[in-house]
């Protein structure tokens, strides 16, 4: 706090606070930096914790109503370090990989054409890294298919035979080097085309991908024209099924026709031209965007006064919610939350739902 005072020529703009500390621990050293006078702008928290809040709801609770919804949780790898600073900035920040539409829109679509066919397995965790990546490869006219972690690749490649892999270097259960040692080493290809899928700024990433048996390397957040290039370096052109579409680019970006009004605090023409002009996916994402602060927001503000409340109104308000958070990372905690209302425990759903409310980024 004192550093934050004396350095304002050169504010902080990101705080990482170790939860569990002598004297004053995070929370409450979070809650004086979001209070304190003298700061123009406040920092963003990220909260580094050796527990997973999303099983603690009165903690995850009180770190949103601080104003906290990011945490880490040790140890802490680079590339969750990574993820989590763009996510809390936005993805790209300075480090845009913006590019004029009309001037490679001939070279995209001639240059995917090489590769138009391939088949690509995606190795990544994180679900909307799954979602950009497997549109932007579909508009190449490349067929994918994904595996969550490097296990579930291992046990893919085991039975299906693909142009390339695209692997993230850190993942759950088992990481993208270890994941690539045992293609090599236990599979046998030695010849498949595996590219890591590294954060820019780890070089570190870089050696170990290539030191575990990776061909090459391409940055986070994904890029459509480094991916493209570094697919057409590997991928031999062959003679290929072309049941994929091969639209990428061919409309181009305008930033002057955009198909939406402007809406506040969000940019169309930057993501837009991040996602390639790619209206589709967009669309997708503005769309999810829209369901959790439009429709879900309000929705569990008013199941929570309902839970406080102890209103039997709140069954009703469950059915609603249910068709957003059915088959999705939440559908546990929200059945569990169902059977604490069942089993009348409001004291218990109340608690969970500030969890899930929690993961969402809504504050209740």
């Amino acid at each position: 706090m004192a550093a934050l005072k004396k350095d304002q020529d050169n504010r902080f703009d990101l705080v990482f606070i170790d939860w569990k500390m002598p004297g004053m621990d995070g929370l409450e050293t979070s809650r004086r930096i979001k209070a304190m006078d003298g700061i123009a702008v406040k920092p963003e928290i990220i909260m580094i914790t050796a527990y997973d809040l999303s099983e603690l709801p009165s903690e995850a609770s009180e770190a949103s109503q601080i104003g906290i919804n990011k945490h880490l949780t040790k140890p802490v790898t680079e590339s969750q370090l990574f993820d989590v600073v763009m996510d809390v900035f936005g993805a790209g920040g300075d480090k845009s990989f913006a590019f004029s539409h009309d001037g490679h829109k001939g070279l995209i679509s001639d240059r995917s054409a090489d590769i138009k066919g391939a088949k690509i397995l995606l190795v990544e965790d994180n679900e909307i890294n799954q979602q950009v990546a497997q549109e932007i490869l579909q508009q190449m006219g490349i067929e994918v298919d994904i595996a969550g972690d490097g296990l579930q690749a291992v046990k893919i490649l085991k039975k299906i035979k693909y142009d390339a892999v695209l692997m993230d270097v850190q993942m759950p259960v088992m990481d993208g080097y270890e994941a690539t040692r045992q293609i090599r080493n236990n599979l046998g290809l030695v010849n498949l085309p595996i590219i890591a899928m590294t954060a820019n700024a780890i070089i570190g990433d870089r050696k170990k991908s290539i030191d575990a048996g990776m061909f090459d390397y391409v940055t986070k957040p994904i890029n459509p024209v480094e991916v493209l290039e570094v697919l057409v370096k590997w991928i031999k052109p062959k003679s290929r099924s072309t049941s994929g579409t091969d639209k990428f680019n061919r409309e181009g970006f305008n930033s002057d026709k955009l198909p939406w009004p402007d809406i506040p605090r969000i940019s169309l023409t930057d993501g837009m031209t991040r996602l390639g002009g790619n209206r589709k996916l967009y669309r997708k994402l503005l769309s999810q965007f829209c369901d959790i602060n439009i429709i879900v927001r309000p929705l569990l503000i008013n199941l929570a006064q309902m839970l406080e409340s102890g209103s039997i109104k709140c069954v009703k308000q469950l059915r609603v919610l249910d068709s957003h958070l059915s088959n999705t990372k939440l559908e546990k905690q929200f059945q569990q939350l169902r059977k604490d209302v069942d089993m009348f425990d409001m004291d218990s759903a109340l608690g969970r739902l500030k969890a899930i409310a929690s993961a969402l980024e809504i504050s209740l």
